[in-house]
């Protein structure tokens, strides 16, 4: 009601994505913040748009944790190795790296590691603090810091024009972005700035009637 333009704006973002807003699902999430919506894209909907391409078959996120036997190469002929050490304290506070692997339809692979700081590094560069990350009662399953390096490795993947437009909206929008939608209902981002409704579009329509 303060603000519809930011919800129509982030329904018809996650529509031109092709995913489900449902958090039993989560695809895509319509946050509130400060009296509008942001819309986050969930670690499913990220795989979802991975895949989309058609050039990847598979995708894993594993979590690395004090104890496990794990070791990367990076150069010409990047390697990964990781035996989990199920015997060893599993909790949030012995998580030490983040990776990502995507399989490619050549059947080659290509990862990203990231250390427990570089998670959080980034998790900081919001306009809010989030406490979901490394947070075993709120996230047992650490699908924040997951989508961090998946969104990293997603990167130096091939996607189409909507996954690419996906991954750079959800980056300028957890840093404090926007979006809205212009006179021609076309969803566009605004980047730090506070969003303030003016009625233009679809939107100012449906505050006219009787509904709203």
């Amino acid at each position: 009601m303060r603000n519809p333009q930011s919800l129509f704006a982030s329904i018809f973002h996650c529509a031109e994505l092709g995913l489900n807003p449902s958090e039993l699902i989560g695809d895509f999430y319509f946050i509130p913040f400060k009296g509008g919506i942001k819309p986050i894209l969930g670690y499913k909907g990220l795989v979802t748009l991975i895949l989309r391409s058609g050039k990847i078959k598979k995708i894993s996120c594993e979590l690395v944790y004090e104890g496990d036997e794990f070791e990367y190469e990076l150069g010409l002929e990047p390697k990964l190795s990781h035996i989990p050490n199920y015997d060893s304290d599993r909790s949030s506070d012995k998580i030490r790296w983040v990776y990502a692997v995507a399989k490619t339809i050549d059947d080659e692979y290509i990862f990203k590691v990231m250390t427990r700081k570089e998670i959080m590094d980034i998790a900081n560069m919001g306009d809010v603090t989030n406490s979901l990350y490394f947070n075993d009662k709120k996230d047992p399953q650490h699908w924040m810091a997951r989508k961090v390096a998946l969104k990293q490795l997603s990167k130096l993947l091939p996607k189409d024009y909507y996954g690419q437009r996906a991954v750079s909206y959800d980056d300028a929008i957890e840093g404090g972005g926007y979006i809205s939608t212009n006179e021609n209902n076309e969803v566009e981002l605004i980047e730090h700035k506070i969003s303030k409704p003016k009625k233009a579009g679809i939107y100012s329509t449906l505050l006219q009637s009787d509904n709203l």
